[in-house]
């Protein structure tokens, strides 16, 4: 087997389509955020990536996550005031708790995010000024930003819908009620964050400030599944390119070389050593992104059977779900593509007529045949087209369960009509 070499990437490769400079704009997004306290992001070259605890960056991630432990025990307070738990009230302590851990991944991964870059630029180089061809047809900055683009616009909107549907609500709240509300906007503040405004007077820039935060906590949550998603597809990219290559030998019309082969087998040996390298960083997302989104979508089904909520509830709840199913597709869909990309050129060698065999050509195809290149949850699952058959399964298992745990916590820890405590956190 060929030994994939470390080469360090050159300047001139920084100045295609690299996996680095097509991540630049979503980092910054993260950045904006605190979950991705990482400095050299707009530097053309990987090498000036770093990342330091005692840097302003660093500490509004910590700042992020601390607020966000905040928020957990102000939820936990709530629940121990309305005298229990059921599936539906422990939402929101489970949403800011798993929230800090998913920051903390994060945070995890911008520790190593250098080491990650600088190899993907490596594997660049070899691809764009290996011998047997030059810069691919696509590049690679369509594919990650448009999916970026797509996934944190539809979260966006969802927060969005999911604001609307509260303010409709609170609205219709204050009217069964038989509340006077002169000013909606303060009236909004106090039943959402009386937990502040009972210490400090009502400011809109106070205000403003926990919306702030209220958007960026759920954009890490996307930011969180996006991380997989977008190096699956730098990782699937470089692999298309073998497949790309190998496959106009498949008529037998053209033969390669046994030089060719090798480089073949350089190229893929130097992918698969990546992937092992990037899933070792990524293996505790995965599984963790697994299980948060098994748990939503069961929860968004749950919330949808109701029949006691109101219109624009029932539409946020669908909305929601509908995208967690497109958020958690797409998880598994372009995971999966680095085992199917990787394969795929097995197809093409088999149907090599014999003139074209030799000695490297049967190595490639051994590993091809043997090698298990995917994604995986800490070695419990691989991320394939069979894990996404599973999944489907495990919602409507894990469903029945929770109706079942609906059913017996029925009306404990329910809020009274009219009480003050209903629509908010104090």
């Amino acid at each position: 087997m060929p030994t994939a070499v470390s080469r360090q990437p050159s300047s001139k490769m920084q100045h295609g389509q690299t996996f680095h400079s097509a991540m630049r704009p979503i980092l910054l997004l993260y950045q904006v955020i605190g979950v991705f306290p990482v400095y050299g992001i707009t530097r053309k070259d990987p090498q000036d990536l770093r990342f330091r605890w005692l840097t302003l960056r660093a500490l509004f991630s910590v700042t992020i996550m601390l607020i966000g432990l905040v928020m957990s025990v102000v939820e936990y307070e709530r629940l121990t005031r309305v005298g229990g738990v059921n599936t539906q009230s422990i939402i929101g302590i489970l949403f800011y708790m798993d929230t800090v851990f998913s920051i903390m991944l994060l945070v995890m991964i911008a520790q190593r995010w250098k080491q990650l870059v600088v190899k993907f630029g490596e594997i660049h180089e070899v691809f764009v000024f290996g011998s047997s061809g030059g810069e691919g047809k696509k590049g690679i900055h369509l594919p990650i930003r448009a999916t970026a683009c797509t996934l944190l616009v539809n979260c966006i909107v969802l927060h969005v819908i999911s604001k609307a549907a509260d303010m409709v609500n609170q609205y219709r709240e204050a009217k069964f009620c038989g509340w006077i509300v002169d000013n909606f906007p303060h009236y909004y503040a106090t039943r959402n964050y009386s937990f502040v405004l009972k210490h400090v007077p009502y400011n809109i820039l106070i205000v403003l400030f926990f919306e702030y935060l209220d958007v960026a906590l759920k954009l890490a949550w996307a930011c969180h599944d996006l991380m997989i998603i977008l190096t699956s597809i730098g990782i699937s990219f470089y692999f298309h390119e073998i497949y790309e290559k190998v496959q106009i030998f498949g008529n037998g019309i053209m033969i390669a070389n046994e030089k060719f082969w090798i480089e073949i087998r350089f190229q893929y040996v130097l992918l698969c050593e990546f992937v092992k390298e990037a899933n070792s960083h990524l293996a505790l997302i995965i599984v963790h992104s697994c299980c948060k989104n098994l748990y939503l979508m069961c929860y968004e089904l749950i919330k949808i059977v109701r029949k006691e909520q109101s219109t624009a509830s029932r539409i946020h709840h669908w909305c929601s779900l509908i995208y967690l199913i497109i958020k958690t597709t797409m998880v598994f869909h372009n995971a999966a593509m680095v085992y199917e990309t990787a394969k795929a050129p097995l197809v093409v060698c088999r149907s090599i007529p014999n003139k074209g065999w030799c000695s490297e050509l049967e190595r490639y195809i051994a590993q091809l045949r043997s090698d298990k290149v995917a994604y995986s949850g800490i070695g419990f699952f691989r991320l394939t087209k069979r894990t996404m058959l599973a999944m489907v399964g495990l919602v409507v298992s894990y469903q029945l369960v929770m109706l079942k745990v609906a059913k017996d916590t029925k009306g404990i820890g329910a809020v009274v009509p009219c009480s003050r405590l209903a629509f908010s956190r104090d």
